[in-house]
Formats: structure tokens, sequence, C-alpha cells
């Protein structure tokens, strides 16, 4: 995973989800002195009944239960099948677009009233 910069694994048995294994599942592991990490398997490693959404959840409500909870991810599963991941980069990407448009926004605002005041750019 580390390798890959892959941070959350979804775990699928029989088509469907059962888990998530996380880069920090793995971090624990490694810190355990009776456990061998080698031997681990990725059924004992995994968090089970991972938090999942829909494709079509509001990106809002995600990042707010997944900052209320410190949960890293959120599995995107469309009718049983895990289509996706949502990440809280993911959620940082989508809070920077939004900033840098309302940035944009009321630079234009700004504009609008200078010219309308008769004030020059």
């Amino acid at each position: 995973m580390r390798r890959h910069g892959i941070r959350h694994l979804p775990v699928v048995a029989a088509g469907n989800l059962v888990g998530i294994l996380s880069l920090r599942d793995l971090h624990l592991l490694e810190t355990l002195r009776e456990v061998d990490p080698e031997k681990v398997t990725v059924d004992e490693a995994m968090t089970r009944s991972p938090y999942s959404v829909e494709p079509g959840a509001a990106v809002e409500q995600v990042a707010r239960i997944l900052a209320d909870n410190k949960w890293g991810s959120a599995v995107v599963v469309d009718g049983g099948k895990v289509v996706g991941m949502f990440t809280t980069t993911d959620a940082l990407k989508v809070l920077g677009r939004l900033l840098k448009n309302e940035r944009l926004r009321a630079a234009r605002v700004r504009r609008l009233r200078r010219k309308r005041q008769g004030l020059a750019d």
C-alpha cells in the first residue's frame, strides 16, 4: 500500500463489502510487539463494517461524518458493488475548489461595485 500511495483499501468477499484496510491499521500492527505483521491476515487486520455511501451522497454530509468520527474515508457503493473511495483528501480538494470559486466570485462583485461607483479597477 505504501509503495503505491494507497491509504485505504476496501475489502470485498463474495462481491460484498466486508471491511476496509488502512495504512493506520497496518501501522498499528507494526507497533504491537507480540504480533508478527507478516502472519496477520487481512481479515484480522481490517476494520469491519466501514462507513459507506452511495455515489449521489452529498459531499457536505459525507465530509462532516468523516470529520466528526475522525475517519479517513468512505467506501462508495452502488447497488451493492464497491465503485470507489471518497477520502479526506478528496474532501480537501473539493474545499479548495469551493474557496477558489468564492474568491473569484468576490473579486467579480468588487469589480462590479467599483465600476458602478465609477471607480477604475
